[in-house]
């Protein structure tokens, strides 16, 4: 008889315990694992050899899984030691952290934890994935579990002077504050950032924070992002932040309390909001971020040609692009003056500056010829103040229809195109295919047209659009107010923001888009005068139609203004006035009078 041998079972060492299980998946990266964690845990000292037997004693308990929190919690204790070669003390903070975790919270969120430390061990980064790594670098850090505080019980006392003073702070001066970071976390007393993608590499140098691992939230203080990206000097444009935070797992940053420097272009640091986002750039075009943009619109620009240009306005920066913009929205002017008088005054919401240019796609326009002015409300500029030339064109704003009005010549007139080098005495006025297409119209200030007032009575509106405001500056005895005042039940702010573009384009108001105020010209109120037959008007209206020419010049030493290609005109329908120049030229003076070659003769009107 065969006796039968029973054999006692072999219990595996722990080490030996993980790597079995570990293989037992079949995943390669848990197998790789389980391989090297026997390595690991010789290094390890008893005490913490029984804390993650403990840790993995109670995962199992709460029902965690080999994948993916075991191959993750395992991962992470390999990659601290074997790749990160962290410090004894230092492990053993990390795994006080990881104890915490896993009793306080669930599980999903301590596999996000460890998903997240192991990142942060194996590649030294807050983020790693193939198409966004922020890697960090000059570091210096800890581990700790921050607890919800304490309630405040202590009793605040009501200080007065110190809410004044504090309601005059501007609110972009007052402390921000940042979200409350709760749980597993990275304490970092010094690092550097770098954001990594396809499109870009871009450096946040010399900060610190805290970044929680399970919310891949960082919340920071100080440091220094360089415009290099978008191809300016490090060491010459670059944004020092205050206080900041930013979710890791996005390519993009953000701050709104810090301070610009660009040595060349600003006297000092200047304080504003800072935004980067990593975008694909469109050809060879720079990078569209950084970004910058001042709080205050008073900011000093620096370089730009001589003390004849003015500005005033924000400063903002799109990648390379320098800008007027400022976070108030509010407008920026540049102004050039002459030897002894002012040239031109350009209003805009956002102003371009690049190389000597100067730029906007819609500027509201001032043209000066001494105490009167050619002024327009919408138009796209181009001033080169290296060459002093201003170059304007029509915009794409709701305005662009609207005319030039010159308040010397007493005329307001259509225009596509003017091109005035300020070194000279005169400026041309072009329209746009003006081969008996497009003609430059002029009309005079006291023009008056029964089909033109029909217009303006019948557009698509529930009311008058015309009546309704010139009847309110008559009332009113006032000729500045607000589309606000011309509301009530039967009129929304919509309706009649609607009502003053439309006004505006024909020249009868000028008007704000941004701010609601309307201005009502004398024209208008002329024009509803003449309509009720109360006063004189005239029918002059003169079509410019020039091929090889300018429309028009204008020569500011003789203050005239010359029209080609003019044909005939009416001056009276009740008087039968009709004028026929010879050589299809007429020449304007102050106040609407003109000249015109006839039968070898001047005559003036």
């Amino acid at each position: 008889m065969v006796l039968a041998q029973t054999e006692e079972p072999v219990k595996l060492a722990f080490q030996d315990s993980v790597r079995v299980a570990l293989e037992n998946t079949k995943a390669i990266d848990a197998s790789s694992i389980g391989a090297s964690f026997g390595g690991a845990w010789i290094n390890l000292s008893p005490d913490q050899q029984m804390m993650i037997k403990k840790q993995a004693r109670l995962m199992k308990k709460k029902g965690y899984r080999v994948q993916p929190h075991f191959v993750n919690y395992y991962g992470t204790l390999v990659a601290a030691i074997n790749v990160e070669k962290i410090d004894a003390q230092k492990l053993t903070v990390f795994l006080r952290v990881i104890g915490k975790a896993i009793e306080k919270n669930n599980p999903n969120q301590v596999n996000l934890t460890l998903h997240q430390a192991r990142d942060f061990f194996e590649h030294h980064a807050l983020n790693y994935e193939k198409y966004f790594r922020l890697r960090a670098s000059d570091d210096d850090y800890t581990f700790d579990y921050l607890e919800p505080a304490a309630p405040d019980t202590s009793r605040v006392v009501y200080d007065p002077k110190a809410d004044s003073i504090a309601a005059t702070i501007p609110t972009w001066q007052r402390p921000v504050p940042q979200p409350q970071l709760l749980g597993p976390v990275i304490i970092f007393k010094q690092l550097s950032l770098n954001f990594i993608t396809p499109f870009d590499s871009a450096f946040l140098k010399s900060t610190k924070g805290t970044f929680s691992l399970r919310d891949r939230v960082f919340v920071g203080e100080g440091g220094k992002f360089d415009w290099s990206p978008a191809g300016l000097s490090a060491d010459s444009v670059f944004y020092e932040f205050s206080k900041y935070n930013f979710k890791t797992a996005q390519a993009a940053l953000s701050a709104v309390q810090g301070k610009l420097t660009y040595v060349g272009r600003l006297p000092g640091k200047v304080p504003g909001i800072f935004e980067y986002k990593s975008v694909k750039h469109v050809g060879k075009n720079p990078a569209a971020y950084p970004r910058f943009k001042s709080y205050e619109n008073n900011v000093t620009i620096l370089g730009l040609g001589s003390d004849k240009l003015h500005y005033s306005g924000g400063f903002g920066l799109e990648g390379p692009m320098m800008t007027s913009n400022s976070v108030s929205g509010k407008p920026a002017t540049i102004e050039v003056l002459g030897e002894s008088d002012k040239k031109f005054k350009a209003v805009a919401l956002s102003l371009t500056f690049k190389d000597s240019l100067v730029m906007s796609s819609n500027a509201r326009i001032v043209i000066y010829q001494g105490s009167d002015s050619l002024v327009h409300p919408s138009m796209q500029l181009r001033y080169n103040y290296g060459r002093q030339t201003l170059a304007l064109g029509r915009s794409d704003a709701p305005l662009h229809k609207a005319p030039f009005s010159s308040s010397y010549f007493g005329v307001d007139f259509n225009a596509d195109r003017i091109r005035w080098n300020l070194k000279s005495d005169s400026l041309d006025i072009f329209t746009e295919g003006s081969a008996h297409v497009s003609p430059m119209v002029i009309e005079s200030h006291d023009f008056y047209d029964p089909e033109d007032f029909r217009q303006l009575s019948t557009q698509n509106f529930d009311f008058n659009p015309f009546a309704l405001v010139v009847n309110y500056a008559v009332r009113n005895n006032t000729q500045d107010f607000s589309v606000f005042e011309l509301t009530d039940a039967k009129r929304n702010a919509g309706a009649v923001r609607m009502a003053a573009d439309f006004l505006s384009q024909k020249g009868m108001i000028d008007y704000d888009a941004r701010t609601g105020k309307i201005h009502v010209r004398d024209k208008a109120i002329h024009f509803l005068e003449a309509a009720k037959g109360k006063t004189d008007y005239d029918n002059m209206k003169i079509h410019s139609l020039a091929d090889t020419v300018a429309n028009a010049t204008i020569n500011f030493k003789k203050n005239t203004m010359t029209v080609h290609g003019v044909d005939e005109f009416n001056i009276s329908d009740s008087l039968n006035v009709l004028v026929k120049p010879d050589s299809s030229v007429i020449t304007f003076f102050a106040k609407s009078r003109f000249e015109i070659q006839r039968h070898n003769q001047c005559r003036q009107f």
